[in-house]
């Protein structure tokens, strides 16, 4: 069995990704029993074999999209504001506001006063969450097969994107760690179903 990636080979992170896990990118090529990890940048180019395992059938591209499906399922993630009345009755905290299908922190904002139109369907308001330490996670069944931490850029963006300048490390022998993110993926995973 292999474990492929269907990712754009641009991105550091995926990168990172197929060589702490010993993965291969997806060419198209598969065979009865590999496993193919799907991510959004190669939405639509590639179809795949019968009798292939697909992870990520069923992607949601879209950021509010994401955050219903957070919500409908009890995933817990930063608090979404839908209108200016929310986010007022809210008690009107800092937010990010980011485009609805975007990548790379572009056009992404940090605001204390935000406007009508980006409570629109073009933009998420979601309530800003200062952090000191990031950790992505990649669980393949009982397995975390990506276990990274990612640091602010070095300019002090509050987008912690690649793109803008944030570096990945790993993750040291943490089991305690490791098992509090196991026990978070698995719990999400369920309730995801």
């Amino acid at each position: 069995m292999t474990i492929h990636i269907d990712a754009d080979e641009r991105l550091e992170t995926w990168k990172f990704i197929r060589d702490a896990g010993g993965y291969t990118h997806y060419n198209g090529n598969a065979r009865r029993g590999d496993v193919i990890l799907r991510w959004g940048a190669n939405h639509g180019i590639h179809t795949y074999p019968a009798g292939a395992r697909i992870l990520n059938p069923h992607l949601v591209l879209s950021k509010r999209g994401q955050a219903h499906g957070f919500e409908e399922h009890r995933v817990s993630a930063p608090e979404v504001f839908w209108t200016m009345r929310d986010w007022r009755n809210g008690g009107s905290p800092q937010v990010v506001v980011k485009r609805d299908v975007g990548q790379m922190g572009t056009g992404m904002i940090s605001t204390a006063r935000p406007t009508d139109r980006m409570f629109g369907d073009a933009y998420l308001v979601q309530r800003f969450i200062p952090k000191q330490r990031e950790f992505r996670a990649m669980m393949v069944g009982n397995l975390i097969a990506f276990f990274m931490e990612k640091h602010q850029p070095a300019n002090g963006d509050f987008r912690w994107n690649e793109h803008r300048g944030a570096e990945w490390t790993n993750v040291g022998e943490d089991r305690r760690l490791h098992n509090n993110v196991k026990d978070l993926g698995h719990r999400g995973y369920r309730d995801w179903e």
